[in-house]
């Protein structure tokens, strides 16, 4: 599996997000905080999401009760954050954020593979608010998703 082939498709399920705007692959640390808020204005609000690989673990599962002569297999897992910034602190963003971070969930729940490759359910790990750029303080979220392989072939011996 290539982090970029998942990486491009968890992009598209966040892009298929109605609401969603301003999608970036990898984390932004922007050098000009003021240029960076203009850039991410959207049409109804600022916002800003990013997604990259922040993990990965492989296990051995060549022991299995069934094992196969000379063949090994690999179980891979990958994992990946997204971050969201969204609006402003006020009133009327905390609902739409919250109805934009159900419909993300959604969309990603809907997904038993992403890329080729299984998902398992997101985890929304943390939602709060944050400085943001130039901004004082922002919808913040950060979810979590795996994406699973089994890379398998024959020993070398």
């Amino acid at each position: 599996m290539s982090r970029s082939t998942v990486e491009t498709a968890l992009l598209a399920v966040l892009e298929g997000v109605s609401g969603v705007e301003h999608v970036y692959s990898g984390m932004r640390s922007p050098t000009d905080p003021t240029a960076f808020i203009t850039e991410v204005a959207g049409t109804t609000r600022t916002q800003a999401w990013m997604v990259w690989r922040s993990k990965t673990e492989q296990f051995d599962a060549s022991n299995s009760p069934v094992p196969i002569a000379n063949h090994y297999e690999l179980f891979v897992k990958h994992t990946f954050e997204i971050e969201g910034h969204y609006g402003f602190l006020d009133d009327t963003t905390e609902s739409e954020w919250q109805n934009l971070l159900d419909a993300i969930l959604t969309a990603f729940n809907n997904q038993r593979t992403i890329g080729g490759w299984y998902a398992w359910p997101l985890t929304l790990q943390e939602v709060g608010y944050r400085a943001f750029g130039t901004l004082a303080g922002a919808h913040y979220c950060k979810i979590e998703i795996t994406i699973g392989e089994i890379v398998s072939g024959l020993n070398p011996q």
